[in-house]
C-alpha cells in the first residue's frame, strides 16, 4: 500500500485552517468580552506573534519536502504478501 507525503500535507492544512477559524474566534471573544486593559492586548497581541513564527517555521521546514513522492507500507495478509518462517 503506498500513501503519498502529500495527503499528509493537506490534513496539516486542514488542521492548521480549523485551528486559525478557531483561534480567531477565541481572540475575538478575548478582546469583546474580556477586560479591556494593556496587558490584555499585550497577551493578545503575543499569542498572534508567537502563532505567527510557529506558522512561518513550519512552512519553512516543509518547504524543501518532495511532496510528489510516496511511501510504502506492508502489513502482512492485508496488502498480499506473505511472512515465511
Amino acid at each position: 500500500m503506498s500513501i503519498p507525503l502529500a495527503l499528509f500535507l493537506y490534513v496539516y492544512l486542514a488542521i492548521v485552517c480549523v485551528m486559525g477559524v478557531l483561534t480567531l474566534l477565541v481572540l475575538v471573544q478575548a478582546v469583546r468580552f474580556g477586560m479591556k486593559n494593556t496587558a490584555s492586548y499585550a497577551v493578545s497581541f503575543m499569542f498572534i506573534g508567537l502563532m505567527a513564527l510557529v506558522l512561518a517555521f513550519t512552512f519553512m521546514s516543509v518547504r524543501g519536502v518532495d511532496w510528489s513522492s510516496s511511501f510504502s507500507i506492508s502489513i502482512p495478509g492485508i496488502s498480499g504478501s506473505s511472512e515465511s518462517t
